[in-house]
């Protein structure tokens, strides 16, 4: 792999191990607690990193008085990094699953029309065509507009909308793959659809698949974030990077550190799965 999607990588695993760590520790569930007399305290990262009762000027023997709040706190007292840790393992978990399914659908549509062909392969393509045809993003708000929002609802919206998308980058690489001489021996030997996709051709076109995967994470996750931008992401007591960006610029005049460091870590994560995408496609082309 490149210099360039080593770096990507090493940029997005750095956010999933803070995740990690932050989910493991007490920390964690400071975004449950909520401490009212240290509201809205600015970030400990820039006052020297002090205590929350000391920033909000409360006695030693206070209750909570100890914890630090690296990112300051909330409206309600809340630790902002936990929140904000906690959104991004909510987006990414989200984001990712859907990616992986849709690949997994386009996978298996891909293969029954190479394997096939004729008919199959002729329904399978006007299918999407006809998908191709919609105008994603706005159909997924109407259908959440009508029966309403709700993580389970921008699941099934994401996922119902967006499996077509790399249906023919793949149905064209699995009809080079099984073109090949090894796929006609296995075919010649008797060897079912099953078995020679899962055992031979998906692991030949590994790199291909996890590229799809990550371009596909790419836009769930800016997806994602404009449907809980606007109102159609999940419900309290979830959270996500779009919500933290609304409240971020609804908060922009006395605490604009939210919404900078919600930006922020979003921007590096995207940054390093561009890197990442990068670095791929360099070296798939460093091996033709």
């Amino acid at each position: 792999m490149t210099l360039a999607g080593k770096i990507g990588l090493a940029m997005s695993a750095t956010l999933g191990l803070l995740m990690l760590i932050i989910s493991l520790l007490p920390g964690w569930t400071d975004y449950d607690l909520v401490v009212s007399e240290q509201a809205n305290l600015p970030p400990a990262i820039f006052n020297n990193f002090k205590l929350a009762g000391e920033l909000a000027g409360l006695s030693v023997d206070s209750p909570y008085a100890s914890r630090i709040c690296l990112l300051g706190t909330d409206e309600l007292g809340r630790d902002y990094l936990s929140g904000l840790m906690r959104a991004s393992l909510v987006s990414l978990g989200f984001s990712l699953g859907i990616a992986v399914l849709s690949i997994l659908i386009a996978f298996s549509l891909a293969s029954l029309a190479a394997w096939y062909g004729g008919w199959v392969d002729g329904l399978v393509m006007r299918l999407v065509d006809i998908l191709y045809a919609v105008p994603s993003l706005a159909s997924i708000i109407l259908v959440l507009a009508i029966f309403g929002a709700g993580q389970a609802m921008v699941f099934v919206c994401l996922l119902g909308l967006g499996w077509y998308s790399e249906i023919k980058v793949l149905g064209i690489q699995i009809k080079i793959e099984i073109s090949l001489p090894y796929c006609e021996a296995l075919r010649g030997m008797g060897a079912g659809l099953f078995r020679t996709m899962v055992k031979h051709v998906l692991p030949n076109l590994g790199s291909v698949v996890w590229t799809l995967v990550a371009m596909r994470l790419l836009v769930l996750v800016l997806q994602e974030a404009f449907l809980s931008f606007i109102g159609f992401g999940p419900s309290p007591p979830w959270l996500s990077w779009g919500i933290l960006l609304r409240d971020g610029i609804l908060s922009l005049d006395h605490a604009g550190h939210r919404l900078f460091s919600t930006f922020a870590v979003m921007a590096w994560f995207l940054t390093g799965i561009s890197l990442f995408l990068d670095g791929l496609a360099k070296q798939a082309v460093v091996k033709r």
